[in-house]
């Protein structure tokens, strides 16, 4: 059998490295990259076995804006932070939900959801029909389900 030499080998693997990094650059215009100093607490780290977001655990942070409703106003936003572990040490996924101009979408309270990786790269955006047909049992809460 031939031998190839370490460097042929190295030169060959790196390159490809660099083939399997998420490089989009959709970063969400509603949550900022700084949101876990700058929201306040509403959840702190819990089991998030009975919604859709993900059969694992959440903390849930909100803008000040957030915190003095409901009926919540245009800005305000919520972020659901989703782990994979009981510590919350292992964010998988960000959900979140901002509420918009009155007319947005008000068959669904005018919130604007957005589905997020770990990197807060987006993975859905706007009208999503999950977030806001899951969020029409809190609808008395006006469809913050972490504020009931």
């Amino acid at each position: 059998m031939r031998k190839f030499p370490i460097r042929f080998a190295l030169s060959l693997a790196i390159p490809l490295a660099g083939c399997f990094e998420d490089t989009s650059s959709i970063k969400s215009a509603i949550v900022p990259p700084d949101y876990q100093t700058q929201f306040l607490l509403t959840r702190a780290c819990q089991a998030d076995t009975a919604t859709a977001h993900g059969q694992g655990y959440q903390i849930i942070r909100a803008n000040a804006l957030a915190m003095q409703g409901p009926p919540y106003a245009e800005g305000s936003v919520f972020v659901s932070e989703l782990h994979g572990d009981s510590a919350c040490d292992s964010l998988q996924a960000i959900h979140a939900m901002a509420k918009e101009k009155p007319g947005y979408d008000p068959a669904h309270g005018d919130w604007h959801w957005q589905r997020l990786n770990s990197v807060q790269r987006i993975l859905e955006d706007g009208k999503v029909a999950t977030c806001a047909t899951c969020h029409e049992a809190c609808a008395p809460s006006d469809r913050a389900c972490s504020r009931r």
